[in-house]
């Protein structure tokens, strides 16, 4: 079976799954990816880079966002993906102010995304 002819099969099937099913699916193809080499890059594609030309990328305009701040110190940030669904990333403390120190750096106006209570939701 050719890659292509793969591919339309799968897509065959999901035509037939809901919504539920299909998020399911997604999700546990996504755990399969995560124990498969060679692993996702550390490192950003680049625009223009040609040895990153045929990496996938997923974008999403305008996402809803929130974050809140765990009782072990890290930020969870949640981004509403219209494919894959809600992806939520626990960022350590560094990271998390280094996001921070950008936004403020670069943005004008104060956010509510980050918050030290529940969370704020955009």
């Amino acid at each position: 079976m050719t890659e292509e002819q793969a591919l339309n099969a799968m897509l065959s099937i999901a035509e037939e799954m809901d919504a539920d099913a299909l998020d399911k699916l997604i999700s546990a193809l996504a755990e399969v990816r995560s124990k498969k080499l060679p692993a996702v890059s550390q490192t950003r594609p680049g625009m223009g880079d040609p040895s990153t030309l045929d990496t996938i990328i997923t974008m999403e305009d305008d996402p809803s966002m929130m974050a809140i701040r765990l009782r072990d110190g890290r930020v969870r940030v949640w981004a509403r993906s219209s494919g894959f669904g809600w992806l939520a990333f626990n960022l350590p403390m560094t990271n998390a102010l280094l996001l921070k120190d950008w936004f403020n750096a670069n943005l004008d106006g104060n956010s509510d995304l980050l918050s030290d209570s529940g969370g704020q939701a955009h």
